[in-house]
């Protein structure tokens, strides 16, 4: 009994190894393969396994690397057949080894056969350029364009330059400088080349750099006049020591001057034509949003002529803000033969500054300043706030008592930059006796300052009115052509005046009226006297 159930027990194992054996032989591992990402440094690696017991059969994989980091990217199951993906990151151009295993259900391991890969790696990009250096300019500057795939980090460098006499090449990030280095040099052209890299691979390019001939032309002097107050010889990138106000006059006085050596034959005979000098204030006009622009006439400079002085002016807008503007000067010009062009390009600093009360009587004056006859005028005001505060107070006064005006205009509103304005009818009385009379315009911020006797006006005007004797003009009868023209010279009171008129003062003793009351005067004397005749001597 014993013999058999041992018999039966070694039977049964070797029909479980058989079982085993038969599984194992079952199973077919399909090995890694590898494909490298587009962008970054990473790659997908692929491995699979093919089980008779079918593909849903693997419960779990896993992968070992010797560098990086690897991540479980997704699976697939057909039929019998079970695919894994994990995708894999490293450090560029580093090879890393690989192998990727499965577990089936009954705790079966299998794994791939140990292979490499290498992480990769893409070059930056860099674009080529040119840089021109101007007649003006000592440098110029260009942007470098480069880039890379794989976001890394990128250095640049300058490796080379073309002609070093002429151009130095320096570069700060990506911005890449190029400064003449010899000023007495015609117009030249060399290069600078560039690399990049991103810490593994470099890529260069090459940029153009032309040179062209220093500006000939120089502002030799600058002299900057504000409401006539002097700032001798200013230079490029200086602030002008005068400040102006709203409404000041600034004036710019140049000498433009050709750097031509008149010494020097291959350089004697050459012209610079057509200049011409732009001054521009920046954002200053009106609206804040605007420029202020002048430009000359056209000048040249010759071989006889070596320099020129000319002069720009502006008037300062009346609502300007305070602060400070950017002045562009640019001075350019021609040779007459080669046409190259010539520039000279600076920049001033204007400083305008405002008083917090400053309320300007801009006018204060009567239409007609002259009376005669006619007895009425118009007398008009203008009121501009030029300081930095708005005014709400302000009171007006007109006065001549004489001729009996007293006007008064409180608590009127001006805004800073704004003006006011406003027309009063004038009638002089005809028992206003001739003379020259004055109207007397006062200003005054508020009540305080119009009640405090001791205060200085801020505006003051005063304004003359000529009241005349009231001329009469008779118009004497033009002579028909064809008779003689005689002249009449005018008697004593009388005046001679144009378009065939005289014109005489008349007193009371020529007039009509006078002649009816001396009649009267006669008649009414006349029966006086018969009366007394008549009493005297009476009938009997």
């Amino acid at each position: 009994m014993k013999k058999t159930f041992l018999i039966g027990s070694l039977v049964g194992l070797f029909f479980m190894l058989f079982l085993a054996t038969a599984v194992n032989a079952a199973v077919t591992i399909t090995q890694n393969t590898f494909v490298n990402c587009s962008i970054g440094h990473c790659f997908n690696v692929t491995a699979g396994v093919s089980d008779t017991a079918g593909g849903l059969n693997i419960t779990q994989t896993n992968i070992s690397r010797s560098s990086g980091t690897c991540q479980y990217y997704s699976n697939t199951t057909s039929g019998n057949s079970f695919n894994v993906i994990y995708n894999c990151s490293g450090t560029a151009l580093t090879s890393t080894d690989i192998i990727v295993g499965f577990t089936n259900a009954s705790n079966d391991y299998f794994n791939t056969t140990q292979s490499s890969n290498t992480y990769p790696n893409n070059a930056p990009t860099i674009s080529a350029g040119a840089i021109i250096i101007d007649s003006h300019e000592s440098s110029d500057t260009t942007t470098v364009s480069a880039s890379d795939a794989d976001s890394d980090s990128l250095n640049y460098s300058v490796t080379a330059v073309g002609d070093s006499s002429l151009v130095s090449c320096t570069i700060s990030g990506n911005i890449l400088t190029a400064t003449r280095v010899n000023d007495t040099k015609p117009t030249a052209t060399t290069n600078c080349t560039v690399s990049v890299t991103d810490g593994t691979v470099t890529s260069s390019a090459v940029f153009t750099i032309t040179v062209n001939r220093k500006s000939m032309l120089q502002i030799y002097d600058l002299d900057v006049y504000v409401d006539g107050e002097r700032d001798s010889n200013l230079d490029d990138g200086e602030t002008i020591s005068d400040k102006a106000k709203p409404e000041s006059t600034v004036k710019f006085d140049f000498v433009i001057k050709s750097l031509f050596d008149e010494d020097d034959e291959d350089e004697e005979d050459i012209e610079i034509e057509n200049i011409f000098i732009t001054v521009t204030i920046k954002n200053i006009d009106d609206e804040g949003d605007d420029d202020l622009e002048e430009e000359t006439k056209e000048f040249d400079l010759n071989a006889d002529e070596k320099s020129s002085t000319k002069s720009v002016e502006f008037d300062i807008p009346m609502a300007v803000d305070e602060g400070d503007y950017e002045i562009e000067i640019v001075v350019e010009g021609e040779e007459k033969e080669s046409n190259v062009e010539h520039k000279v390009e600076w920049t001033l600093t204007l400083r305008v500054e405002k008083e917090k009360h400053d309320m300007d009587l801009k006018r204060a004056e009567f239409d007609q300043t002259a009376l005669s006859c006619d007895r009425e005028t118009t007398f008009n005001v203008k009121l501009v706030n030029f300081g930095s505060s708005d005014e709400d107070e302000i009171i007006l006064t007109v006065e001549n008592a004489a001729l009996g005006i007293n006007i008064k205009e409180e608590d009127l509103e001006i805004d800073e930059g704004d003006d006011w304005s406003k027309s009063y009818t004038i009638t002089v009385g005809d028992d206003i006796l001739p003379g020259t009379y004055k109207g007397l315009t006062k200003v005054y911020y508020d009540s305080s300052d119009y009640y405090d006797k001791e205060f200085i006006l801020n505006a003051y005007g005063s304004t003359d009115l000529v009241i005349s004797k009231c001329v009469v003009t008779i118009p004497v009868e033009e002579e028909e052509e064809e008779e003689d023209i005689i002249i009449v010279e005018p008697e004593e009171g009388e005046e001679e005046t144009t378009g065939g008129e005289v014109t005489r003062e008349i007193s009371f003793m020529d007039t009509s009226l006078y002649l009816v009351l001396l009649v009267t005067s006669v008649v009414i004397l006349a029966g006086i006297f018969l009366t007394m005749i008549f009493r005297l001597f009476p009938k009997r």
